[in-house]
């Protein structure tokens, strides 16, 4: 019975997620877009850091 819930649940979520993706489309594309923009400048980030660090070592 317990996997039947699951299950269920599972499905509901999944149906809620679509739903709210199907209406919110734009919204969620321009936040995704933001997100891997703010990554990927994060990754700049340390890898600069890691660039300097890897200069001072060498000196």
């Amino acid at each position: 019975m317990r996997e039947w819930s699951a299950l269920l649940m599972g499905v509901a979520l999944g149906v809620a997620a679509t739903l709210y993706y199907l209406n919110n489309e734009s919204q969620v594309k321009q936040q995704t877009r933001q997100i891997k923009a703010q990554s990927k400048r994060a990754m700049d980030m340390v890898n600069n850091i890691g660039c300097t660090a890897e200069k001072i070592l060498q000196r």
